[in-house]
């Protein structure tokens, strides 16, 4: 299984708690991706879907994608466009321990 975790606007992968969700996906054998979007510069859809782009071969059936803020949207946007089968989870919440 694989997951691709998209930040929001302002953001970066190294903030919130993208760093400790890597790891914590990681350490249970997950391949965890976690792209680099323009931000604030150079913001629109267009940019973040040619960044997208180059992760596309690993988006299949057993894709996890995890959005924050406006990541939730660019999500949204992407699967909207997407020519791919995915399966749809529920929202749910991970608690730190």
């Amino acid at each position: 299984m694989n997951f691709f975790i998209i930040h929001g606007i302002y953001a970066s992968p190294e903030a919130n708690w993208f760093p400790w969700l890597k790891k914590e996906l990681e350490s249970r054998s997950n391949e965890v991706i976690v792209p680099k979007f323009p931000t604030p510069f150079d913001q629109s859809l267009e940019s973040w879907m040619r960044v997208f782009s180059s992760y596309e071969s690993k988006v299949n059936e057993e894709t996890v994608l995890v959005g924050h803020s406006l990541g939730a949207a660019f999500i949204l946007n992407y699967l909207e466009k997407a020519s791919k089968k995915i399966r749809l989870l529920p929202h749910c919440h991970i608690r730190r321990s």
